[in-house]
């Protein structure tokens, strides 16, 4: 069967005289036995590889969430919650307030009225209640 083929005649097809053609004989061309071949690996259509996608990330989402449990748990063992990261938001939302708690008993309690006086009023003024 003979192929009818048009020539670019735009572009040389001549072969470069510039460039030396032959095979190299310093080059061992044979297929190195140590560089693993190809022939193992298996053509996976596009559903397969985004099922097995799917199902990868669902499976690291689980071992991070153990992981962060896991980690919860010792802390909370070790009597160590204020580590953990909800222990750290609790801290931050709640030391203001308690600052500011803080700062009401001393007004209170150096404010003159009648009542119980309280001795750790002075050693609590020598503290800054934000630290």
């Amino acid at each position: 069967m003979k192929m009818n083929m048009k020539v670019n005649p735009k572009v040389n097809h001549e072969v470069n005289p510039k460039v030396n053609h032959e095979v190299n004989p310093k080059v061992n061309h044979e297929v190195n036995p140590k560089v693993p071949s190809m022939d193992h690996v298996a053509v996976i259509p596009l559903d397969d590889l985004y099922e097995q996608q799917l199902q990868l990330e669902q499976g690291m989402t689980a071992l991070g969430a153990d992981r962060y449990r896991s980690r919860a748990d010792r802390a909370v063992e070790r009597g160590a919650e204020e580590t953990t990261a909800y222990g750290n938001t609790l801290l931050a939302r709640c030391t203001e307030q308690v600052a500011e708690g803080v700062h009401e008993f001393l007004r209170d309690a150096e404010a003159g009225r009648p009542g119980r006086r309280h001795a750790a009023v002075k050693y609590m003024k020598q503290l800054d209640a934000r630290e």
